[in-house]
């Protein structure tokens, strides 16, 4: 039921900050992928080791390109993958982004 909440766009923020720290990845994740998600809590869960909350939240429409900059030099494909296709993306690193062999 927490993943469900954690993807609702109407959640309130201070339910999404609690959630976002939950001991279960998939709520944790829901959370990543929220249109809603403050950039700040976006920003935390680009720097975190799941590599999974790096790639909701290199899909999520609102990710700044700030982080989507960081982004783009994850170690992890997958993660360089999806934010090659979220629009907010830089000009700039989608052009270094179409020279990534993986």
């Amino acid at each position: 039921m927490r993943e469900a909440v954690a993807q609702n766009l109407g959640t309130p923020l201070e339910t999404l900050s609690r959630l976002a720290e939950d001991e279960d990845g998939w709520v944790r994740e829901a959370v990543a992928q929220n249109p809603s998600t403050p950039l700040e809590i976006l920003a935390k869960f680009a720097e975190s080791g799941d590599s999974e909350a790096r790639k909701y939240v290199a899909r999520n429409p609102s990710t700044s390109p700030e982080i989507l900059i960081k982004l783009s030099r994850d170690e992890v494909g997958y993660v360089r993958q999806f934010v090659a296709k979220n629009p907010n993306t830089p000009l700039e690193t989608l052009a270094r982004l179409a020279k990534d062999e993986s």
